[in-house]
C-alpha cells in the first residue's frame, strides 16, 4: 500500500480547510514559531523565528475535546459498554468495554483525537515584512515556512486499512467506561485487541501535533515576493447547530463542512530589503564535516579502500579516517549521475549513508586517478533524501572536492574581504571580462564596504603579476583568462600591448607550483578546463592542481564553460562570500546560479572546488561589528549613497590601510593620519566616506565633521569635532562622559586664567555655556594651548575601547589666523604625530592645500590625491557606475559610447555626474 504518511494526509486533507496541514507522524512535536522545512508535503524543523530574530507572542485556548474522523461514513463503528455482550466483537469479553471498527474501502482512514487546545502566533500578519527581508538576506530558504497555528490533543488513535473489510477492536483501560461511551473515547488509554487487514496502527497516551497552520514566502515573476497567510476556518460539525471552533465530534458519517465559504488567501506584500548576515540557520546536522576517501591503492581484489572521518567544521584538525567499505577499480566508466553515488556506498557500511545524508557538508577526496576524473559535480542523491537531488548545487550542506594533507590552524582577519581580478587580456573580446567584472559587481552592489574590489589589466609578466598580488594582498584571486594544454604542462594566456605592439606571454602551471607569492587563501581560475586532467601517465598537470598546494581552497573548470555562466557563477559566489558564507557553500550558489539559468547544459558541473582545510577555515575573514550594528551602520544616510560610488579603488586601500593595519600585511604602514586632496569636487568627500564605513565596520569609533558653509575660529572649531553637525548623520555629539570634564574646564578658561578653584581634569561633566573666549583676561595664550590639551585627553578617553578616527572635512574655511597661530599647531600637528588610539582623516581641496599645509610639513600625514578619471579606463567605470545606479544594460552601452566621443583624455568625476544626469533629463535612451 502506499506509505502511511501519503494515506493519512491524503484522507485528512480538507477536514478542517485548507489553512491545516496533517503534521505526521503523531509523536512530532510542533509550536507556533516553529521554522520548518517542506519535504515531501511533509515538516521537518529546522529552528524557530526567534533564533532568525523575529519576535513572536502566542496565545492559546482550550476547545470542545474531540475530534472524530471515518472516512466519510466508510468506517463503521460499534461501541460496546462494560457488561454487554455483542456477537461483532471476537475478542473483548463481557467485562471489557471498547469499540469495533469495520473498514468497508480500501484505504480507509479512522482517526480521532481528544484534549484538543489550539496556539497560535498573537498577529500571524506581521510576520511579512520580516520573513521577505530574511528570504532577500538569504536567510530564508524557499522551501522553508513557518508555523503560526498548532492543534495540539492529549491522546489520538488512528488506523489505515490496508484492504476492504479490515477490522479491529480495540479495548478500553479499566476505569474508563463508567456512563455513556462516545466514539471519541477510543483514543486515550485504549489498546488494541484485535486486528484484520490493518495497516498502519497507531495509538498514543503522549501529547500530540496533528494539525498546523503556516506562513511562506513566495517569489513569483509577475507577483513579486511575498507572504502568503490562510486564516483559519471556522468548521460545522455533523450537528445541526454550529459548533465551537477547533472541536468536531463526529459519532456518524457524513461529510464536514465549513460554516462559511472559503476566504480568498491574503497576500501581504513586504519592501525588498538586502543585507548580510550570517550563514542560514538549518537543522541541526548529526555530524559536523563527513570526510570520505577513496584511496589510490588497491587491495587484493582490485578495489580501492573507501575510508570516512568527521571534523568540526571550524576546526583545525584532520579527521581520523577508518576503512568503511571499497570502491571497485575502474567502475566508474559511462556511469551516470545517480550511479555517482552507488559508486561510493553500494561496498560501503550501511551507517556511511546516514552520515553523508546527516552530514553540515562533505568533502570528497577522491585519490584513484581514473576514478578522480569522472564527473563527481554532478552526483545526485538517491530519491530517499530528504535534501537537495544534487548535493554540490545545495549551499546549505554542500558537498566539495578537497585533499587534506595537514591540520594548520588559521587566525580570523579583519574584513573587508580583499579581490583581486586579473584580467588576463583585456584586448580579447572572447573573454567577456567586463561582463564577468559586471557580475562581480552586481553580487556586492547591496553589501557596500563587505567587498575590497581591485582590477589588473594584462600584467606583462609573471614577476609584475606576483608583485601586485603581494602588493594588493587578496584574500582572493581571480583570473579571468584563456588556458592552452599542453603534452607535459598547461597555461593561462596573458596579452598586453606596449609602444603600439602586442605581446603575449604564457602562465604555466610548473611556475606556479614554485613561486605562486604566499598570502591568498583562494585562487578562482575562470577559464576553461584549468582543473581538466589527461591520464596520469602523460604526466600533465592542470592549472588548479599546481596552486592546490600553495593555496587553502581552488577554484578551476572542468571542461570549456560559456562566458555568460561564468558570470552567473562569479554572482553567486562573490555574493556569498561577501555574506560571509563559507566557500564550499559560495561555489555551491555560483553553480546554483548557472543551474537556474540554463539547466539543460553542463556548465553548471564545471566549478570544481578542492580545499586542503575546512572551508570554514578557507577565508577566514570577519567583520568588527555586530550584524545588529552594521544593519544600523547601513541605515546612515551617507552610508546608504555609498552605493552609487564608483572607482577609486587603489586610492580607497592606501586610506584604509594608512590608518588602520591591524590584520593586514606588514607592507601596510600603519599611521597617525591621513590627507585626502584633490580638485573642487572630485570625490573627496566620497572618498572619506567610504574610508568611513570601512572603518565602522571594522568596530573602530568615527566622528565626522564637514565645516562648509560657515567661517570659524578655532573655538567654533573644536565645539563642532566635539558637538558635531546638524543634519549629518555621521556627525554626532561625542558622549558627556568622555568631555565633560574637557567642557567644565572650558567654560571656566574661555573667562579666565586658570586658578585654585578650576575644575580638575576629572571634574564632573558640566554643559558647555557657549561663551565667546575673552583675550583680555590675561594669559590667553596658555589658556588656549590648556583647552587644546583638554581636548586631545578627551579624544584619548573616548578612544580607549575602540580606536577612535577623526575626519575633518572643510577645514578651508577655519579663518586663515585661526588656523595657522591655534588649530594647526595645537590639534592638527599632535594629531599627525600621533596621538594614542586617535587617527586623523583631513580633507582639503588643491586649492587652498598650498596656503595651510607646506610640502614639507607632517611628514607622518600620507597624502591621497585625486584626479580625473583616465579614458583607457572610462568604459569600465562607466559600466559599474551603471550598475549601481541600476540602469538597463541598453542605457548603460549607450552612455559608454557617448562618453568615449567626449572624453578627451579623460573626464572628471563631476563632469561624469553631470553628463549622466542631463542624458536621464532629455530621457535620451535612459528611463
Amino acid at each position: 500500500m502506499s506509505d502511511a504518511f501519503t494515506v493519512y494526509s491524503d484522507a485528512l486533507r480538507g477536514v478542517l480547510g485548507r489553512a491545516w496541514w496533517s503534521v505526521w507522524p503523531l509523536s512530532t512535536r510542533h509550536a507556533a514559531g516553529d521554522v520548518c522545512s517542506v519535504v515531501g508535503g511533509q515538516l521537518l524543523k529546522a529552528g524557530t523565528l526567534g533564533s532568525l530574530g523575529v519576535p513572536t507572542q502566542t496565545d492559546s485556548s482550550d476547545y470542545q475535546d474531540s475530534l472524530v474522523y471515518d472516512s466519510e461514513g466508510s468506517v463503521a463503528v460499534t461501541m460496546k459498554g462494560s457488561g454487554t455482550t455483542d456477537p461483532i466483537f471476537k475478542v473483548l469479553t463481557e467485562a471489557d468495554a471498547g469499540g469495533h471498527l469495520r473498514f468497508t474501502r480500501e484505504r480507509s482512514v479512522f482517526a480521532t483525537f481528544v484534549g484538543m487546545r489550539e496556539s497560535g502566533l498573537r498577529d500571524p500578519y506581521t510576520l511579512a515584512q520580516p520573513l521577505v527581508e530574511l528570504y532577500f538576506r538569504n536567510l530564508w530558504r524557499p522551501e522553508w515556512v513557518a508555523v503560526t497555528h498548532v492543534l495540539t490533543a492529549t491522546a489520538a488513535t488512528v488506523l489505515l486499512a490496508e484492504d476492504r473489510q479490515a477490522e479491529a477492536e480495540l479495548r478500553l483501560a479499566v476505569g474508563l467506561a463508567s456512563g455513556p461511551l462516545q466514539v471519541a473515547d477510543l483514543a486515550g488509554q485504549v489498546s488494541l485487541a484485535r486486528s484484520d487487514r490493518m495497516g498502519l496502527k497507531w495509538l498514543g497516551d503522549a501529547d500530540a501535533t496533528p494539525f498546523c497552520r503556516v506562513v511562506r514566502v513566495r517569489d513569483s515573476w509577475w507577483r513579486g515576493v511575498d507572504a502568503d497567510f490562510a486564516p483559519r476556518q471556522r468548521p460545522k460539525g455533523l450537528a445541526p447547530e454550529e459548533i465551537p471552533s477547533a472541536s468536531w465530534t463526529r459519532p456518524g458519517s457524513g461529510r464536514t463542512r465549513s460554516s462559511r465559504p472559503w476566504s480568498r488567501m491574503f497576500r501581504l506584500r513586504a519592501r525588498r530589503w538586502v543585507a548580510p548576515g550570517p550563514p542560514s540557520p538549518e537543522p541541526e546536522p548529526r555530524v559536523g564535516i563527513v570526510y570520505l576517501q577513496v584511496g589510490a591503492e588497491l587491495d587484493q581484489d582490485g578495489r580501492h579502500p573507501l575510508r570516512l572521518g568527521t571534523v568540526d567544521p571550524g576546526q583545525a584538525a584532520m579527521p581520523e579516517l577508518t576503512a568503511c567499505g571499497t570502491v571497485p577499480a575502474g567502475a566508474g566508466a559511462g556511469a551516470d549521475d545517480k550511479q555517482l553515488y552507488e559508486l561510493l556506498t553500494w561496498d560501503a557500511e550501511p551507517e556511511v549513508a546516514g552520515l553523508l545524508e546527516g552530514a553540515q557538508a562533505v568533502v570528497l577526496d577522491v585519490r584513484a586517478e581514473s576514478l578522480r576524473q569522472l564527473p563527481w559535480e554532478r552526483l545526485t542523491r538517491p530519491t530517499t533524501s530528504a535534501h537537495r537531488d544534487l548535493p554540490f548545487l545545495d549551499p546549505y550542506r554542500p558537498w566539495s572536492r578537497g585533499r587534506w594533507e595537514t591540520a594548520k590552524d588559521v587566525a580570523v582577519t579583519l574584513g573587508p574581504l580583499r579581490l583581486l581580478v586579473v584580467v588576463c587580456d583585456p584586448a580579447d573580446a572572447g573573454l567577456q571580462a567586463d561582463e564577468e567584472l559586471d557580475g562581480i559587481h552586481r553580487a556586492v552592489e547591496d553589501l557596500t564596504g563587505r567587498v575590497h574590489l581591485e582590477v589588473v589589466d594584462s600584467p606583462e609578466s609573471w614577476s609584475v603579476l606576483g608583485e601586485q598580488i603581494e602588493q594588493r594582498a587578496p584574500h582572493v584571486v581571480h583570473l579571468i583568462g584563456h588556458t592552452r594544454q599542453m603534452a607535459a604542462d598547461a597555461a593561462i594566456e596573458f596579452g598586453y600591448t606596449r609602444d603600439g605592439e602586442r605581446r603575449t606571454w604564457e602562465l604555466w602551471a610548473a611556475m606556479l607550483r614554485q613561486s605562486w607569492p604566499a598570502g591568498p587563501r583562494l585562487v578562482v581560475l575562470s577559464a576553461c578546463r584549468t582543473h581538466q586532467q589527461q591520464e596520469a601517465s602523460s604526466g600533465v598537470r592542470s592549472l588548479a592542481d599546481a596552486l592546490r598546494a600553495q593555496v587553502p581552497a581552488v577554484v578551476g573548470m572542468d571542461g570549456d564553460i560559456q562566458s555568460a555562466a561564468a558570470v552567473q557563477f562569479a554572482r553567486g559566489l562573490y555574493g556569498h562570500l561577501a555574506a560571509g558564507h563559507t566557500v564550499d557553500a559560495a561555489v555551491a550558489a555560483g553553480r546554483l546560479r548557472i543551474y537556474n539559468a540554463n539547466s539543460h547544459q553542463p556548465d553548471w558541473s564545471y566549478p570544481v572546488l578542492e580545499t586542503g582545510s575546512p572551508a570554514g577555515l578557507a577565508v577566514p575573514v570577519r567583520l568588527g561589528v555586530t550584524e545588529e550594528k552594521e544593519r544600523d551602520l547601513r541605515q546612515i544616510g551617507e552610508f546608504k549613497k555609498l552605493a552609487r560610488f564608483v572607482d577609486r579603488a587603489e586610492q580607497r586601500r592606501r586610506t584604509w590601510w594608512a590608518i588602520d593595519a591591524e590584520g593586514l600585511p606588514t607592507m601596510a604602514q600603519e599611521g597617525p593620519a591621513v590627507l585626502i586632496t584633490g580638485p573642487h569636487e572630485y570625490g573627496k568627500t566620497w572618498l572619506a566616506h567610504s574610508s568611513l564605513l570601512t572603518w565602522s565596520l571594522r568596530g573602530r569609533r568615527t566622528q565626522y565633521v564637514d565645516l562648509t558653509g560657515a567661517s570659524r575660529d578655532w573655538l567654533d572649531t573644536l565645539r563642532a569635532l566635539r558637538d558635531g553637525m546638524p543634519g549629518c548623520e555621521l556627525s554626532q555629539p561625542l558622549p558627556r562622559e568622555a568631555f565633560g570634564s574637557f567642557t567644565a574646564r572650558l567654560n571656566w578658561l574661555v573667562r579666565q586664567p586658570p586658578t585654585v578653584g578650576m575644575p580638575s581634569e576629572y571634574a564632573a561633566p558640566e554643559d558647555d555655556e557657549y561663551a565667546r573666549f575673552d583675550p583680555d583676561a590675561g594669559q590667553a595664550a596658555a589658556r588656549i594651548a590648556t583647552i587644546f590639551r583638554d581636548f586631545q585627553k578627551a579624544l584619548e578617553r573616548y578612544a580607549a575601547e575602540h580606536p577612535l578616527v577623526l575626519a575633518i572635512d572643510g577645514a578651508e574655511e577655519i579663518r586663515e589666523e585661526s588656523w595657522r597661530d591655534y588649530v594647526l599647531p595645537l590639534l592638527i600637528r599632535p594629531l599627525a604625530q600621533g596621538l594614542a588610539r586617535v587617527r586623523l582623516l583631513l580633507i582639503l581641496p588643491d586649492h587652498v592645500l598650498a596656503r595651510r599645509i607646506q610640502d614639507d610639513e607632517l611628514p607622518r600625514m600620507q597624502r591621497i590625491g585625486l584626479g580625473g578619471f583616465p579614458k583607457a579606463e572610462l568604459p569600465r567605470i562607466v559600466r559599474e557606475y551603471g550598475i549601481r545606479n541600476k540602469w538597463e544594460d541598453d542605457d548603460t552601452k549607450a552612455f559608454v559610447g557617448l562618453v568615449q566621443q567626449v572624453a578627451g583624455s579623460g573626464i572628471a568625476p563631476e563632469a561624469l555626474k553631470q553628463m549622466a544626469k542631463t542624458l536621464q533629463m532629455l530621457k535620451v535612451g535612459f528611463r
